[in-house]
C-alpha cells in the first residue's frame, strides 16, 4: 500500500505492481514491461521502448507516458475503470487493445499511432468491455485500421459513426520532432523542448491546444493557449508552446472518407475571442474554386451541421474555414474526401 517508485531505469526487466495507491513517476523501461494490477494507482512520466504495458487493475490513471515498439499490442487493457490521459503510443502493430467483458477504459488526449498490415494493426481495438474515447489523435499507416466496431475502419469518420466514440478526436500528422530519434515532442514555431531548452520549428503541430477543454493545462509554460496539448507532454513543463496570433484547424474528414446527406463539421481555434465570425467553404475540384457553406458563424461554436444535398457531388472535395475579419487566417482539410449525393 502507498508504494512509490521514482527515477528508475531498467533494461530487460518487467514490473508487476500490486496493491492500492501505488505511485510510479519518471520510469524508463527498455525491452521490458509493466503489469499494473494496482487499485487507484498513478503512473506518470513512463517511457517504454519495445515492451508491453498491461492495465489489469482498477481505477488507475496513466498519464504523460511514451510507449514505443512493435509489441502486439503496446497496451493491453483488461482492468476496470482505468484512464489513459495525455500519452503517446507509437506502434508498429496495434497500439491499444481491450479484452474482457467487464473491462473498461477512458482514453483522452492521447496520440495513437499504428503502423502495420490491416490484418494485425489497429490504433484502438476493442475485443470486450467498454471504452470511452475522445479528444485523441489517430494516425494509421500502411494498412493499419483506426478502430473496430461493426467492422474495421480506416477513416476516423467511419470509426466515429460505427463506435459512437471520438467525436472530437483528430486524424492529423502530429509533426513529431523526430520519429527516427524517438523524440515525440511536437513541433512549434513558438517553442519546442529539445532536452536542454526550447527551440523553434518551421511548422506548428495541430496537437497544440487540441485536448479536452476541461483538462488541466496550467503546468504548460506560457504561452499555453489556455488549453492542454494532445500527447505525452500535455500539461507538463515540456509542452510545446502555443501561437499568440489567431489560428484555425479543420477537424472533420481531415483523413478523407465519403459523406452524403447531413454531416457535422468540426473545427478548433485559438488566440481569439469566441465571438469572432468565420465562414465555411466547399471545393468540388481539389481547391480550384470555393463556394460558401455558411457565413457569419461564431468561431466558438466549433461545429456546424451541413446539409450537403445542394452541393456538387465530387471525388475531389475539400472544406475549409476562414476568419471573416482576416482572411489570411484559414485552414482546409489535408486530404481529399468524396461527397456523393447522386
Amino acid at each position: 500500500t502507498n508504494l512509490l517508485f521514482s527515477g528508475l531505469r531498467s533494461t530487460n526487466f518487467a514490473y508487476v505492481i500490486n496493491g492500492p495507491f501505488v505511485r510510479m513517476t519518471d520510469i524508463t523501461i527498455d525491452s521490458g514491461g509493466l503489469d499494473l494490477r494496482s487499485t487507484e494507482g498513478w503512473v506518470s512520466g513512463l517511457n517504454v521502448r519495445t515492451g508491453l504495458v498491461t492495465l489489469a487493475g482498477r481505477d488507475n490513471l496513466m498519464e504523460n507516458a511514451v510507449i514505443f515498439g512493435s509489441g502486439q499490442p503496446l497496451v493491453l487493457a483488461v482492468g476496470t475503470n482505468n484512464t489513459m490521459r495525455n500519452n503517446t503510443l507509437f506502434s508498429f502493430r496495434s497500439a491499444f487493445r481491450q479484452t474482457g467483458d467487464d473491462s473498461s477504459t477512458i482514453l483522452q488526449n492521447n496520440i495513437i499511432v499504428a503502423d502495420g498490415s490491416s490484418n494485425e494493426a489497429f490504433c484502438i481495438e476493442i475485443r470486450g468491455g467498454v471504452v470511452l474515447s475522445d479528444y485523441n489523435n489517430f494516425v494509421n499507416r500502411n494498412g493499419a485500421w483506426i478502430g473496430n466496431a461493426n467492422g474495421n475502419w480506416e477513416k476516423l469518420l467511419y470509426w466515429q459513426r460505427e463506435s459512437g466514440q471520438d467525436l472530437h478526436s483528430l486524424a492529423h500528422d502530429p509533426l513529431f520532432a523526430s520519429e527516427a530519434g524517438l523524440d515525440f515532442h511536437v513541433q512549434s514555431t513558438v517553442g519546442r523542448y529539445d532536452g536542454g531548452g526550447f527551440v523553434t520549428d518551421a511548422q506548428m503541430s495541430p496537437m497544440i491546444d487540441a485536448g479536452a477543454p476541461l483538462t488541466i493545462y496550467t503546468n504548460e509554460l506560457v504561452p499555453n493557449g489556455f488549453r492542454v496539448n494532445i500527447g505525452a507532454f500535455g500539461n507538463t513543463a515540456q509542452a510545446s508552446k502555443s501561437l499568440v496570433t489567431p489560428w484555425l484547424l479543420a477537424v472533420t474528414m481531415n483523413d478523407g472518407g465519403v459523406i452524403r446527406g447531413t454531416n457535422l463539421l468540426r473545427w478548433i481555434y485559438g488566440a481569439m475571442d469566441a465571438t469572432n465570425t468565420i465562414r465555411l467553404e466547399y471545393s468540388a475540384n481539389a481547391g480550384g474554386s470555393w463556394t460558401n457553406i455558411a457565413t457569419g458563424l461564431s468561431v466558438g461554436d466549433e461545429s456546424y451541421l451541413w446539409d450537403t444535398t445542394s452541393a456538387e457531388s465530387s471525388l475531389d472535395a475539400l472544406w475549409r474555414l476562414v476568419l471573416e475579419t482576416d482572411t489570411n487566417v484559414v485552414d482546409e482539410t489535408d486530404t481529399l474526401f468524396a461527397l456523393r449525393n447522386d
